[in-house]
């Protein structure tokens, strides 16, 4: 609703936004690193992939929209 609200006036959004725990001890296991958000707790760990399937569905109903679609998070490094 939020992106078809602002269509094509935007260039990017950040579909989900610092997901990932500080400094997780394995960070190669993804999923014991997510943070245990509200979207964690009601759809689960494949809450990021969700995200990004439903703004993705979106774009492909407008074609005519340029817009990137992102992950933002300070702790990429990890």
């Amino acid at each position: 609703t939020v992106m078809e609200h602002f269509g094509d006036k935007v260039i990017s959004w950040d579909v989900v936004n610092e997901a990932m725990n500080d400094n997780p001890p394995n960070p190669a296991d993804w999923e014991a690193s997510l943070r245990k958000s509200p979207w964690y707790n009601a759809v689960g760990p494949d809450y990021v992939e969700q995200a990004f399937l439903a703004a993705r569905e979106v774009l492909d109903d407008h074609p005519n929209w340029d817009i990137k679609l992102y992950y933002n998070d300070y702790n990429e490094d990890n």
